[in-house]
């Protein structure tokens, strides 16, 4: 089975599928279960099935409704919102990224904000950013950079 390309420019919707590349301009939705190598969102993007991907990118705004995995790079330099379990390589928060249910990945760096519902699991966490994790935090390996500032008026 052949895997296509999908660009929304504008307002537009994907159904289920196999695809190579999904791009998000615009604003669109994932309708249904899907896998995809790279997934790109640089507008307003949601799913309301199951991801599969290699690559995610978020620039621009994303909600998951359900569960999503990443076999390799999962970067938030926007707003991403996952309902669902969250599971995969490597996760670069530079931006905020909110977590309703679990997150499992090899290696978590967060230069942004990540905020995880439940349980945060993970061979190593780097936080340079900050962090509400209202489960566990398990890792092999943390690395916690803080600082603290009070101004006094």
């Amino acid at each position: 089975m052949d895997k296509y390309d999908v660009n929304i420019d504008g307002v537009g919707s994907i159904t289920e599928g196999r695809y190579r590349k999904i791009t998000i301009n615009g604003m669109g939705t994932i309708k249904e279960d899907i896998e995809a190598e790279i997934i790109n969102i640089n507008g307003r993007g949601k799913t309301l099935g199951k991801v599969k991907c290699n690559n995610l990118e978020v620039n621009g705004s994303f909600n998951s409704y359900d569960d999503i995995s990443i076999y390799e790079i999962g970067e938030v330099n926007g707003y991403y919102e996952v309902n669902g379990n969250i599971k995969g390589k490597n996760l670069e928060v530079s931006g905020r990224l909110k977590a309703e249910k679990e997150i499992d990945f090899n290696k978590v760096q967060v230069s942004g904000e990540i905020i995880v519902c439940r349980d945060c699991q993970c061979g190593y966490f780097y936080l340079d950013g900050r962090a509400n994790i209202s489960g566990l935090l398990s890792a092999d390996n943390i690395e916690l950079n803080i600082l603290k500032v009070n101004i006094n008026y």
